[in-house]
């Protein structure tokens, strides 16, 4: 037998439907603030954490072409996850970026600048492939009605910009334990700065 609200009598029917209506109003309402609002402040903002935890030798020359938006997750929220793309057009800037540690804070394991290939290890995937793929993902980890800065053209940009940072001769990386990756081609001025928590 099955039980639905078209059997009840006429003054339990209209109760079920103010209760299943209130019911759906409360999930709209705390799951839109809740994960929504609250999850959207600015200190939230991929850029703004690159801001925080990158020196501004890196932060201040810095034209970002690509970022992820807001970067706390909606079924974890204290997880963090987000990237910023873009391109350092100063080269002696790149050259003085590369000569030092760019984390405000090396909490964690800081490597030296190397190539990526002799730091894949440490890179979730362990692969150029699967680093450019867990970078251009996040972008679709927040599902709809999330700020996602990626319009569809820019997806080709970030693309390049990402393999010219770990791919290019001369590009060199620095990571900051599991937390942190920051790439750049020294010649071209490609960079990627990846950020999880």
């Amino acid at each position: 037998m099955t039980l639905s609200i078209l059997v009840l009598p006429p003054p339990w029917r209209r109760l079920a439907k103010i209760f299943i209506v209130a019911t759906t109003c409360f999930v709209v309402w705390h799951y839109g603030i809740v994960y929504g609002l609250l999850g959207m402040r600015p200190e939230h903002h991929i850029t703004t954490i690159f801001r925080q935890r990158v020196k501004p030798v890196v932060t201040d020359n810095a034209t970002i072409a690509y970022d992820t938006g807001y970067v706390r997750q909606l079924s974890i929220q204290k997880d963090y996850d987000g990237a910023v793309v873009g391109r350092i057009n100063n080269a002696q800037k790149r050259k003085e970026i590369t000569s030092q540690i760019i984390y405000n804070n090396c909490s964690e394991y800081c490597t030296p600048w190397s190539p990526f290939s002799a730091i894949k290890k440490d890179v979730p995937g362990g692969t150029k492939e699967a680093f450019k793929g867990d970078i251009m993902s996040t972008a679709f980890l927040y599902g709809p009605g999330w700020p996602i800065h990626l319009p569809t053209p820019a997806r080709f940009e970030a693309s390049s910009l990402i393999d010219q940072a770990i791919s290019a001769s001369h590009a060199r990386c620095m990571f900051n334990g599991w937390t942190e990756y920051f790439c750049l081609d020294v010649e071209d001025g490609a960079f990627v700065y990846r950020y999880r928590r």
